[in-house]
């Protein structure tokens, strides 16, 4: 029964999809039931399931055997106990946490394309979105605290749902440096500034780490052994590229011919989001945990800006192409994520990870014994 619920959700996701499309005024309507149809379908695939590469982890730090700094965890975890509830019902209700945070995020910009951006999302960063779960939830927060700071400027709110992201993983403060380079994010020179601060960070990396390798201090220098930068970072990264271009091109071609985007607030505002993770992507190429904790998250906001952007396109006809060029995208990250390693390595961790996740679905809708 769950399986036929499953298509019947996809069916009707792809409906509502096609409907927004082609009736600009039924996106208002039409928003609520796209929205929770997209949280159900996200419920079905991350929110149910039992186990994940960091399960046990989080078990134990819900029990108390092993403690955790982040004052989110330590008083939800308090309270979640205080009622008797398990682990897995946290988890659950973590997950639609996100989910409603995310989906207001992209709500806010690309509500037509909704289950275009979910299905970048469930693609390229399900895996992490169940693993990572402290991170991710400050992420999330992240987003709607910029969003209300910047788009919005409701400062209250922002600085408070800054403080939720803090509180929620200590990692998330490197996040916050877009407010600051926010405005050196020069539209028309972008592409040469986040050039020079990539390079500059990437030249400082390799100072830091070879003198902690020399000096043989803790065990960061283990990031930077061949090998490990080989099969984690680069090919790590190696999805994340074609967006990168992808993004660049696009700027560049409406930057040409329409320059109307240069007064375009929400325009501006993503489109300096989607470089910030830019940043990274050389510290990226040698440090998987960059990857995941600084570039992939930001998939949310490349697909949504992408999907904002088809606005400016004039022709059906363009706005189908550009469309159908992010699904394509999508595809093209998929495979080089969880297939490539798979080919030229003999093994693929995250398509191992994303596998644990399937076959642990509490309904057993989406179990795969063997591939």
């Amino acid at each position: 029964m769950m399986l036929y619920i499953f298509f019947l959700t996809i069916f009707l996701l792809l409906l509502i999809f096609f409907v927004q499309f082609y009736v600009k005024k039924s996106s208002i309507v039409l928003r609520l039931p796209n929205s929770l149809l997209n949280i159900f379908l996200l419920y079905l695939i991350l929110g149910s399931t039992t186990f994940n590469n960091d399960w046990i982890a989080y078990e134990e730090y819900y029990d108390g055997l092993k403690p955790t700094y982040d004052l989110f965890y330590i008083f939800s975890f308090k309270i979640f106990k205080f009622f008797g509830l398990t682990y897995d019902v946290f988890y659950t209700i973590n997950q639609l946490v996100i989910y409603l945070l995310v989906i207001f995020f992209i709500n806010k910009f690309a509500p037509k394309y909704l289950s275009v951006v979910v299905l970048a999302i469930l693609v390229l960063a399900a895996p992490n979105l169940s693993i990572l779960l402290r991170y991710y939830t400050a992420f999330a927060f992240f987003l709607v605290a910029v969003y209300y700071l910047k788009i919005k400027t409701n400062r209250y709110l922002g600085y408070l749902l800054i403080g939720f992201s803090l509180i929620s993983h200590f990692g998330a403060i490197i996040l916050f440096i877009f407010l600051y380079v926010y405005k050196f994010l020069n539209i028309e020179k972008s592409f040469k500034i986040v050039s020079i601060i990539a390079f500059l960070l990437w030249v400082f990396k390799s100072v830091f780490f070879g003198v902690l390798k020399i000096l043989e201090i803790g065990s960061f220098s283990l990031y930077i052994e061949d090998e490990s930068s080989f099969k984690g970072g680069v090919f790590a990264s190696l999805p994340y590229l074609p967006w990168i271009f992808f993004i660049y091109a696009r700027h560049f071609y409406l930057l040409k011919r329409n320059p109307a985007i240069k007064e375009d607030e929400k325009y501006l505002f993503l489109y300096k989001l989607s470089l910030f993770p830019f940043l990274f992507i050389l510290l990226a190429l040698s440090i998987q945990i960059i990857v995941t904790r600084y570039v992939e998250p930001f998939i949310v906001v490349w697909c949504s800006f992408l999907c904002y952007s088809v606005r400016f396109s004039e022709r059906r006809v363009s706005k189908y192409l550009l469309v159908i060029g992010i699904i394509f995208v999508t595809v093209l990250s998929f495979y080089s994520k969880y297939f490539l390693p798979l080919r030229l390595l003999g093994a693929s961790e995250w398509l191992v990870h994303y596998l644990e996740i399937l076959n642990s679905n509490k309904f057993e809708i989406f179990k795969i014994n063997d591939f």
